[in-house]
């Protein structure tokens, strides 16, 4: 593209005309390269301007371009730019601002860091248009949670009923100021957006769409609006850019999901790719399509590949890590891709591309040591947390190829220094992430480490809780406790200070309200951590609050309360009031969303009708089948278990409903994977088990009831509390004998056999630690509704908790004995 074709630059797409042009601006204009540009930009440095400057970065923008920063003239651009730094107007300010990050010149450089500087000197005298820049330019610079972007946030909420602005320049600040603002700013913003919606034209998704990046939940109905509205008179282009979009927050909507499918069968028949979109259709559609459909794209982008620039080409590795694209001869170009561009990448680049290559398992094992150095060499000049922290990250999860190269002491010394120094100004969230990551590296550099080695990285994680616990201690907002926490990953936090992460959360709870009551449940859902005050505080809230919350809040509010098998105070009115509450957004809600509502009922032992009777029709289960074809397939698998699941729930528990069993094919199917998980101490109880019933007749390991579920162990017992052995009654005691006593060919509870007048079927389940809630020693809701439903089934539960079986008193088998015989004959007095 020439850049004198354009007649203004690129980025001042939403501002005022600039004055009209003087010869060199003109004589910028026409430039073809960027050498051309520079030479002509330092003939005459003192005649120039601001003004020059700002015109040479918007040429630089749309020419081919090297490294900025290193060339000679440079330099004259900063001190021009510099020497009328006060004195620039507004538009030139932010413009230039603008132009040198989309030149990735580096945020530490003198010139990005005046003009940031300045900027936020004026953010009280802006216009909206400009600032909305300057809040992106902020964001571009990871500033978006900093004190300028809580004032931008700020005047926004003054000023925002006051103003009729553009929906572009009001879905830039909704992206900017998301992280400061308040919910009620949100949801202002939001309710301006829905109202100017008939303004919004075809350019606009993109844009729109991308602010959900940052929101989390307001945006479902202008998001719904804007698809339903746009989506059948988009082009190819656009609904690749929503999807894109889309997917970059997790947002699964699959109804959208669906039309923009036959959008693209509508645009793009097969074999007819157009060379330009090849790339773009290929990442978007390619997770969409079908196999026939996705042959042909693979086909298609082969012929392309070679002329990817390195930007395209970490979409494309990018894109065949989401379509699991097992084709030999892409995944050969992209393996040659990733090498010729390795010793290039930045950091966000090289992760984006090492991510994509270990999701698709097809690592280059000869890449990895130049992988592990390059990583290395960026980690020694990273300068803030973030960059450093995503770095450790990549060392921690590469393979075992790497950890030759990653155990030396060189390697040891330039992780240890670069942390020891980027420490101090580490987030909870950060030391939380780097805390995991460290842990992981140590331990899976274990063999390779040098004794040096090891020692300095082992003194890095007691710095890093000893920082975390000061940090909690400092704690004295909920709010910011709960937005450290929503961005911790990994094992480390819960597992090095989770009691006093839990301490500070209790001590803090005065101050849940309804803007934090998603973030408050998202924290005790991830932990499993029972804290009864702080539940009850939850309850409060919702019940007193509940036209305020967010239906989808709604949804998690009561997640949390069956995971955690809690019931609050005035515990059905609370539950009533929430499913009051959603009912009648059940329309709004996606399949998945439904299923899993219903599922998460049942757990509570609640079966609305409206919403069991819509799940079990023939319709949305044909719709649901449809929409599974669009995710990945470890989230089908777990859908299709919730089904199965609630199905499995309504026959046991709300035989009113007369919904069918239809599971029987996936139940035998996934049989032998959850009874092959029998560790060594369930292979001890069941030894003391045939003991203390007299033989390996009386007891069955992994028995399988009607319905599916797994018992550990089972046995029979009669009136008098005496051991009934299997094989007296012709029951077969090996593999084949899946349904064991029951076995009829079917697993409803019609076809199970008579006992003896009298006798009992009993289970003995283990409950090992992850049974029970942390903090307290409460079974989940999961294992409660599994007893439930042994009980329905007929049988007495016996539970052997974990931290019984393993106390002092039952240090020994004889002991174990003892106490077996207890739990097993104690109603009889045997």
């Amino acid at each position: 593209m020439s850049p004198s074709s354009l007649s203004l630059p690129p980025f001042s797409g939403d501002a005022s005309p600039l004055v009209p042009p003087d010869p060199m601006v003109e004589r910028l204009w026409a430039c073809h390269s960027e050498e051309e540009l520079l030479e002509t930009f330092g003939r005459s440095p003192s005649e120039l301007t601001e003004r020059h400057a700002l015109h040479a970065l918007s040429v630089l923008c749309v020419l081919p371009l090297g490294s900025l920063q290193e060339h000679p003239q440079f330099g004259t651009i900063r001190a021009i730019v510099l020497r009328r730094l006060y004195e620039m107007g507004d538009d030139d300010l932010v413009g230039i601002l603008s132009a040198a990050l989309r030149l990735k010149v580096d945020h530490h450089d003198s010139l990005v860091q005046e003009l940031t500087i300045e900027g936020c000197r004026r953010i009280d005298r802006l216009p909206l248009c400009q600032l909305s820049k300057l809040a992106m330019s902020l964001m571009d610079q990871h500033l978006h949670r900093s004190r300028a972007a809580g004032r931008i946030a700020e005047r926004l909420r003054l000023e925002l009923h006051n103003l009729n602005i553009s929906i572009r320049v009001l879905s830039k600040f909704m992206l900017a100021t998301t992280q400061v603002a308040s919910a009620e700013l949100r949801l202002q913003m939001v309710d301006a957006a829905i109202e100017q919606l008939d303004k919004l034209q075809l350019q606009e998704p993109s844009m729109q769409s991308r602010t959900t990046q940052e929101v989390d939940l307001a945006l479902h109905t202008l998001l719904q609006l804007c698809n339903e509205e746009l989506l059948p008179v988009m082009n190819i282009a656009k609904v690749c850019t929503v999807l894109r979009h889309l997917r970059g927050l997790s947002y699964n909507s699959t109804s959208f999901n669906m039309a923009a499918r036959e959008r693209f069968q509508k645009l793009l028949p097969p074999h007819s790719w157009h060379p330009q979109s090849a790339l773009r259709v290929f990442t978007v559609y390619g997770p969409l399509a079908g196999p026939d459909i996705r042959r042909s794209l693979e086909k298609a982008i082969l012929k392309h590949i070679d002329q990817f620039s390195k930007s395209q080409s970490t979409f494309f590795m990018e894109g065949i890590a989401e379509m699991r694209c097992k084709n030999p001869l892409v995944i050969q170009k992209r393996r040659s891709m990733m090498r010729h561009y390795l010793p290039t990448y930045r950091t966000t680049e090289l992760v984006r591309v090492t991510q994509a290559a270990l999701e698709l398992r097809c690592v280059d094992t000869a890449l990895m040591p130049l992988l592990a150095s390059r990583i290395l060499a960026l980690l020694q000049s990273a300068y803030g947390m973030n960059e450093a922290g995503r770095l450790v990250r990549l060392l921690a999860i590469l393979p075992m190829p790497a950890h030759a190269f990653l155990g030396s002491q060189a390697a040891a010394d330039i992780v240890s220094s670069r942390m020891e120094a980027l420490i101090p100004q580490a987030s909870l969230a950060d030391l939380a992430n780097l805390g995991t990551m460290l842990a992981k590296w140590h331990a899976a550099n274990r063999r390779v480490r040098t004794l040096g080695a090891d020692s300095r990285l082992s003194r890095l994680l007691p710095q890093l809780r000893n920082m975390a616990l000061s940090r909690l201690e400092q704690m004295e907002s909920l709010d910011a406790f709960l937005e450290e926490h929503h961005l911790v990953k990994g094992t480390w936090f819960t597992e090095a200070v989770l009691e006093e992460a839990m301490h500070a959360l209790h001590r803090l709870a005065p101050q849940v309200h309804p803007g934090n009551l998603l973030r408050c449940c998202e924290l005790l859902i991830s932990t499993y951590y029972l804290q009864p005050e702080v539940l009850d505080s939850i309850a409060a809230v919702a019940m007193r609050n509940i036209k305020q919350i967010h239906y989808k809040t709604c949804y998690t509010v009561i997640l949390l309360f069956a995971l955690m098998n809690y019931e609050p105070p005035n515990g059905e009115e609370f539950f009533n009031v929430c499913i009051e509450h959603i009912t009648p957004h059940l329309d709004q809600r996606s399949t998945f969303h439904l299923l899993l509502l219903g599922y998460v009922l049942s757990l509570l032992n609640i079966y609305p009708e409206s919403l069991t009777r819509t799940i079990f029709s023939l319709p949305f289960l044909t719709r649901l089948d449809r929409h599974m074809e669009l995710v990945p397939e470890n989230l089908q698998l777990t859908l299709q278990e919730r089904l199965m699941e609630l199905n499995r729930n309504v026959c046991l528990e709300a035989p009113e409903f007369r919904v069918p069993w239809f599971h029987e094919r996936h139940c035998q199917q996934s049989l032998t994977k959850e009874r092959s998980s029998t560790y060594p101490v369930k292979r001890q109880i069941y030894s003391i088990l045939c003991e203390v019933l007299g033989g390996i007749s009386f007891a069955k390991l992994s028995a399988i009831t009607p319905y599916y579920h797994v018992v550990d162990f089972e046995c029979i017992l009669d009136k008098q509390g005496r051991p009934v052995p299997y094989v007296e009654r012709g029951f077969m005691l090996g593999p084949e004998a899946t349904l064991g006593p029951w076995a009829s060919g079917d697993a409803g509870v019609t076809g199970r056999r008579e006992l003896p007048p009298g006798a009992q079927r009993m289970s003995v389940k283990f409950l090992d630690g992850r049974a029970f809630c942390k903090g307290e020693r409460r079974l989940k809701g999961p294992v409660v509704a599994k007893m439930r439903h042994l009980e329905i089934l007929g049988y007495r539960v016996v539970q052997i908790p974990h931290f019984e079986l393993n106390s002092m008193e039952l240090s020994s088998r004889a002991a174990w004995v003892r106490y077996i015989k207890e739990k097993l004959f104690a109603p009889y007095e045997i």
